[in-house]
């Protein structure tokens, strides 16, 4: 009986993994960063960098 059990676990746990893999993301993942995109312009979080004597 043991014996049985434990193909059939591994057996599960490969195929969950490989389920769960498998899926695509609905819409293409378009980089933020890419200076030609409009609404970002390449900036997507509008960040300053101010230096001071006591940073």
């Amino acid at each position: 009986m043991q014996i049985m059990i434990k193909p059939l676990i591994l057996i599960s746990l490969l195929s969950i993994l490989i389920l769960s893999c498998a899926n695509e993301p609905d819409s293409p993942v378009l980089n933020p960063l890419d200076p030609s995109k409009p609404e970002t312009n390449g900036d997507p979080f509008n960040l300053e960098v101010a230096i001071s004597d006591q940073a």
